[in-house]
């Protein structure tokens, strides 16, 4: 089973007490179960708790992206997206970098079908997608990726309705659907932002990061421009942000005022949380112990950001 939110977490995200938690808890015949000491309860069952007060989890196709490596953009896509499991989003993770270390992170190695198999039609979506937990999907990658921009080049396609009918036969079955990219401006990049709604940018607080930010608002604006009609919500996540690093805060200033682009209402601050569990093949979430880390509130307060439950349950607890 895989692991849900604990009694005082869900509560937290409701906006209430621990004991009326429990109060919740019994009026929705939850499942629950013991995690050593501690009080879990299913993803299934915390769905059902969100949609009983009303929330409504949204359709999202969300995009991973930046050009340049090493900006946290993998940590953030593998935490956050199994972040949004435990809420009780029904997610499917496609890992488009050729590394595929997100998929290794959720426990899935070396795959047989990948994405090129689907975009070459040798494999259908049902053949390609792995089940990780009970909410959480996911297309994993390999070096055999490498192979789709060639592919692209002799194929006639429409950019526009590409991936759409490439995952058409799942698309209802998710209610995230989210991109792992390699640090690349090519083709495959330029049709995955097609279909994507909203496209994350990881950015450090450094001007070699900040140049690779630029160069993929620019391409992005490249689509805005081209499909006007699409709409499309471009984020910047300041990420590895260390308060103790010289001019952090002021840097990040200094490129808001200049920039006009949307700021994710988020930092990520840096932490060694992230390390250690990579080096288990784990997210930030599997363990107890990362409950009072930077990283695990930091992806815990964005996963709920992005999902819309912090303004939903802080409102429904004003009402």
């Amino acid at each position: 089973m895989q692991q849900g939110l604990s009694l005082r977490e869900l509560s937290s995200v409701l906006g209430i007490s621990p004991q009326g938690g429990s109060k919740v808890l019994k009026s929705s015949d939850a499942e629950t179960y013991m995690n050593k000491k501690t009080k879990m309860v299913s993803p299934k069952s915390i769905r059902n708790i969100f949609e009983d007060r009303g929330f409504q989890f949204p359709k999202k196709k969300i995009m991973f992206h930046a050009i340049k490596g090493g900006c946290g953009k993998t940590t953030l896509f593998v935490n956050t997206l199994y972040r949004f499991s435990q809420l009780g989003a029904k997610c499917l993770g496609i890992v488009v970098d050729k590394q595929n270390d997100s998929s290794r992170t959720l426990g899935i190695q070396d795959s047989e079908n990948i994405l090129i198999d689907l975009i070459t039609g040798e494999k259908s979506i049902h053949e390609c997608i792995q089940k990780v937990d009970e909410n959480l999907y996911i297309l994993p990658s390999g070096f055999r990726n490498a192979r789709i921009e060639t592919e692209l080049a002799g194929m006639n396609i429409n950019p526009e309705s590409f991936y759409k009918k490439l995952l058409r036969e799942v698309e209802d079955d998710f209610d995230i659907i989210a991109f792992d990219m390699p640090p690349d401006l090519n083709k495959n990049s330029y049709l995955i932002s097609l279909y994507c709604d909203t496209v994350i940018i990881p950015t450090e607080a450094t001007e070699y990061s900040t140049n690779g930010t630029n160069m993929t608002l620019a391409s992005l604006e490249e689509v805005r421009e081209n499909y006007p009609n699409l709409q499309k919500d471009f984020y910047i996540v300041w990420s590895k942000y260390d308060a103790r690093a010289r001019n952090s805060l002021h840097f990040i200033t200094e490129f808001e005022n200049e920039y006009d682009a949307n700021i994710f209402p988020v930092i990520i601050r840096n932490d060694s949380t992230y390390r250690n569990a990579q080096a288990e093949n784990k997210t930030i979430f599997e363990d107890s112990k990362n409950k009072k880390t930077p990283g695990y509130e930091d992806i815990d307060m964005m996963a709920q950001e992005i999902l819309g439950m912090r303004d939903f349950f802080s409102k429904e607890v004003n009402v």
